[in-house]
């Protein structure tokens, strides 16, 4: 920084400077003297560089006293995009008639930042037709502060020959996203493969380090091709298109035939996947079949007839439809179903006599799994407890930043009952988070749901919170509490269930010495329950209220 300015009696100069590398905040303090037997008006005009923010402004006034000397404050936010390498500020103090008494410039050396990443624009490729050109695009992102010489390779794949690479070369901007877009027109003999795979490897010039490789699956759907999707793994014991029979044979008198397969082909107008699993035993008059459907997709729309499994707030698993629709931008999602809870296509049970329920759900941004909303209606008759469950909530997803992660869901219920006409409201409530300060580690979570929700976790509350702190290099302490109390109501339950569990734990993780790694911990668990061997008699009950102590 320059010397001392003094004029006309005004003394100006910097007192201190200070960078805060985690918060990108640059403290400059301002000393302004006003020796004059006069009071002193005037501005501090500051011009920052490209990246740097004055919190204050552009322009900070100043009035003096006589005789008064004033120390300023000025702070500054670093930004990603300031470039890299000495960074100018100019201070400029001027009087009320603007003419300049002094001028300090504070140098700022921006430390280096190099990091790129790569995206494929779309992941899944589909071809309609032999005769256009394949098109490839791949989004780089410069977040760094210096400008950035990329070399991207595409690996295509020849199955004639060897592999052919292609390289593309490209100059980023810091904070600057570039497309690079690659066309070609596959070879007679890729254009016989149903689906193949195109490699593309980022590297940084000159020294062609790697910063990021993605893959690009493409496939055919013209009607001279056979389609394969890759979504639909079926079974993990069988592959795609194809049929696998099985039998075994346990003990003496045991037998079990199976039957399993799944596969798809196009039509007209869609695709149609079928999946199927069928077993029979010789102690059984009717074979299980489950895991069963057929699957019709168009466009943006998918029909599912068969086995249905919906894994919700209100489960519902059986045989049912389903119907799903995908916007042309892929941010708007509808799901809507209807399942009748019996475990195999062939039942000999009459149509709904072990329940049934409906569901309606809507989705924002599915695919985004940082920010993501979306909003259920469940119902579901359930004959067992001789009830109709309406449920209605809403789950979202936020990511604040690349620290701090979060995600909610509130759901409420009425259910009604048959047998003593009772209607019952309900609530649960769940919220998780995540998160990083300084070197402290935070996550947790809390569930909440009323004594008679129908949900999956009735009666909950469940309380988690973990810590984890680096003392100092590679050593690390940690702590976790956890509380459980389940205690679920049901108006068809004789004896109610209600149980407590506490569990707390603190301690040290030291660094490895070679493979071998030490811990020293100390943990606290209390459990409490009313089910613990109910045929004892009630005094020797209490036995089993236990707490119990690690070291």
């Amino acid at each position: 920084m320059s010397a001392q300015n003094k004029t006309e009696n005004i003394l100006f100069d910097i007192h201190e400077k200070s960078y805060n590398a985690e918060s990108k905040i640059l403290d400059l303090v301002i000393i302004i003297d006003n020796n004059k037997d006069e009071n002193f008006k005037g501005k501090l005009k500051v011009s920052t560089p490209t990246g740097f923010r004055s919190i204050l402004g552009q322009e900070i006034f100043v009035d003096l006293q006589k005789n008064e000397k004033r120390f300023i404050s000025l702070k500054f936010f670093v930004g990603n995009n300031a470039d890299a390498g000495d960074a100018q500020i100019n201070l400029i103090l001027t009087n009320e008639f603007d003419q300049k008494i002094g001028e300090k410039t504070v140098i700022h050396q921006v430390q280096e930042s190099s990091i790129l990443q790569m995206t494929a624009e779309n992941q899944q490729i589909f071809r309609d037709n032999n005769l256009d050109s394949l098109k490839i695009r791949i989004k780089v992102s410069n977040k760094g502060n210096r400008m950035q010489q990329t070399t991207l390779v595409f690996k295509i794949p020849d199955y004639s020959d060897s592999n052919h690479f292609i390289e593309q070369h490209g100059t980023l901007r810091p904070q600057q996203d570039s497309t690079f877009t690659f066309s070609f027109l596959p070879s007679k003999e890729l254009l016989k493969q149903s689906n193949f795979t195109i490699n593309v490897t980022g590297f940084k010039d000159p020294d062609k380090e790697l910063f990021g490789n993605t893959r690009i699956s493409v496939q055919s759907v013209s009607h001279t091709q056979k389609f394969q999707d890759e979504q639909q793994n079926g079974f993990a014991s069988t592959t795609r298109n194809s049929i696998t029979t099985s039998y075994r044979r346990v003990g003496n008198d045991l037998d079990m035939y199976q039957i399993l397969g799944s596969g798809g082909f196009n039509v007209a107008s869609g695709y149609i996947f079928i999946n199927g699993n069928m077993f029979m035993m010789n102690s059984q008059t009717d074979p299980i079949i489950n895991n069963t459907y057929i699957s019709y997709r168009r466009e943006k729309s998918e029909f599912t007839l068969g086995n249905i499994s919906k894994l919700l707030e209100l489960s519902l698993f059986g045989r049912g439809i389903e119907y799903s629709f995908l916007n042309s931008a892929k941010d708007k999602k509808i799901e809507v179903g209807f399942i009748e809870q019996s475990f195999s296509l062939l039942e000999r049970n009459s149509f709904l006599q072990n329940g049934y329920g409906f569901y309606v759900k809507g989705i924002l941004n599915p695919y985004n799994f940082s920010h993501n909303l979306s909003s259920i209606y469940i119902f579901k008759n359930d004959p067992y407890e001789k009830a109709k469950h309406h449920l209605l909530g809403t789950e979202f997803t936020h990511n604040f930043n690349n620290l701090w992660q979060t995600s909610s869901k509130l759901y409420g219920g009425i259910s009604i009952y048959d047998q003593n006409g009772i209607t019952k409201p309900s609530l649960a409530f769940e919220s998780q988070y995540s998160g990083i300060i300084k070197k402290l580690n935070l996550n947790g979570n809390i569930f909440y749901s009323s004594d008679y929700y129908p949900g999956n976790r009735r009666g909950s509350l469940q309380i988690q919170q973990n810590v984890n702190l680096m003392v100092f290099k590679k050593h690390y302490a940690f702590a976790n509490v956890f509380y459980s109390n389940y205690s679920p109501k049901y108006y068809f339950y004789q004896t109610q269930l209600s149980s407590d569990n506490v569990k707390m734990e603190a301690g040290l993780n030291f660094a490895k010495t070679g493979s071998i790694g030490y811990s020293f911990a100390y943990q606290y668990q209390f459990e409490k329950s009313n089910s613990y061997n109910n045929f004892l008699p009630q005094f020797q009950k209490m036995i089993y209220q236990f707490k119990r102590i690690e070291l």
